[in-house]
């Protein structure tokens, strides 16, 4: 018996053939791993999240340094926690029902990647691009971790693709839609905030839009992203008397911009910093942080006033360090420092995919307001480093695009090679 498919039919037959083997690979690697490996990372969040299931809220002992910051009810954003703890109210463990459902979403996010390379450059480029983030070293790794990265990275790149859709069909319930996902992901990683407020600006900026069709995009945008995080702000309103999606910004802002930030990082985990930082603190601002211990919202507007009088007091280092931390976070080098192996892997799966991913970017700029919302994703990572830190895992839920203009480069390529051989 043969099967006389079109071509249309071969691609989504290719397309789900890669989705299966995207989820294979991260299940396989999650296995050939352990589980102890998994429960070793980010434990905080295994915690919060047994936490939930036992019929506890959000609020925690701080993870660093408890005898200085006391009980935390707006530390960690809230969507993740709450996936942990549905694995396991699915399984006792939680281990098995969390790595299926991490690997289906880092599929998900190799789906987004077809999706959006489809709606820019056509099939063959979305079959290539999604190819590439079946197996990026990084995500097959990371992708069934416990971090959020995963989700994070699914959900942004799903907002940008249903952002894409909205402006090439003018949908307001698709803009709605990706509202709705944006807000998700901001509840599962709050760094997303800069994102959503320079995308908007940048819309408004739009000249061949008109004036009605740029408002209506961003205030259904806005609003599904405001009926989403406006639960975790009025809980937290109620709690702390400050509509916050984090308290963790304050302390943050310090971690970056003080005189010990450099001393390891970023060849070296930021961790590092902050441990130099505390052991040189002066006894008056340890006895400050301590009286503030039981108001959280007090505590981190003291570690954001520290913060902010650094920059203010060193602006000329502060802009040479921000320089320094937006090309770590691009760097070749993965950092923190892994051994050798998973450094040449790293170089490797990134480089040349950065180098392909630029050049198709240089030859895609015929329409560059179809790409925007890479770009105001880009510009927010960059902004954001420039001011806290990254480190290059930080950077990676970007690297999804770099695959698609890399996809992209190749396929004009091997269509002018084609072509100069028929000529």
């Amino acid at each position: 018996m043969t099967f006389n498919l079109s071509n249309k039919q071969q691609k989504k037959v290719h397309l789900l053939l890669i989705l299966i083997f995207a989820f294979s690979i991260r299940v396989g690697a999650r296995l050939i791993r352990g589980e102890d490996s998994f429960w070793g990372q980010y434990e905080p969040f295994h915690s919060l999240a047994r936490q939930l299931v036992n019929g506890g809220g959000f609020c925690i002992d701080a993870p660093d340094y408890p005898n200085l910051y006391g009980s935390k009810c707006a530390y960690f954003a809230p969507v993740y926690p709450l996936l942990i703890a549905s694995g396991i109210m699915i399984n006792g463990s939680g281990y098995y029902p969390l790595i299926v459902m991490q690997a289906f979403l880092g599929t998900g996010t190799v789906l987004c990647v077809f999706l959006i390379a489809n709606q820019w450059f056509g099939s063959r480029v979305g079959l290539l691009a999604c190819a590439f983030a079946s197996i990026y070293p990084y995500y097959v790794l990371h992708d069934t971790s416990l971090q959020e990265t995963c989700l994070f990275t699914f959900l942004i790149s799903l907002s940008v693709w249903l952002i894409c859709r909205a402006q090439h069909t003018c949908s307001t319930a698709t803009c709605g839609l990706a509202g709705i996902i944006l807000g998700a992901a901001t509840l599962t990683k709050v760094t997303l905030i800069p994102f959503v407020v320079i995308y908007c600006v940048s819309v408004m900026l739009l000249k061949h839009w008109t004036i009605q069709s740029r408002i209506t995009h961003i205030i259904s945008l806005l609003g599904c992203f405001l009926i989403v995080v406006s639960p975790w702000l009025v809980r937290n309103n109620a709690l702390l008397g400050t509509p916050v999606l984090t308290s963790m910004a304050g302390r943050q802002l310090w971690v970056a911009n003080n005189h010990y930030t450099f001393m390891h990082y970023p060849e070296m985990s930021i961790d590092f910093d902050e441990i130099a930082a505390w052991d040189n603190i002066s006894k008056a601002d340890i006895e400050s942080i301590q009286i503030l211990s039981t108001n959280e919202i007090d505590q981190q507007k003291w570690f954001l006033e520290k913060g902010l009088e650094y920059i203010v007091d060193y602006p000329a280092l502060t802009l040479s360090r921000s320089a320094t931390k937006i090309v770590a976070a691009f760097s070749l080098k993965f950092n923190p420092y892994k051994d050798s192996l998973a450094q040449t892997v790293y170089f490797v799966s990134y480089f040349p995919m950065l180098i392909l991913g630029i050049l198709g970017m240089i030859i895609s700029t015929d329409d560059w307001k179809k790409y925007l919302p890479f770009f105001t994703l880009l510009a927010a990572f960059v902004a954001s480093t420039a001011v806290f830190w990254s480190h290059t895992s930080h950077r990676t839920f970007l690297d999804i695009y770099m695959m698609i203009f890399a996809a992209n480069a190749i396929v004009i390529g091997l269509n002018k090679v084609k072509l100069a051989h028929l000529i």
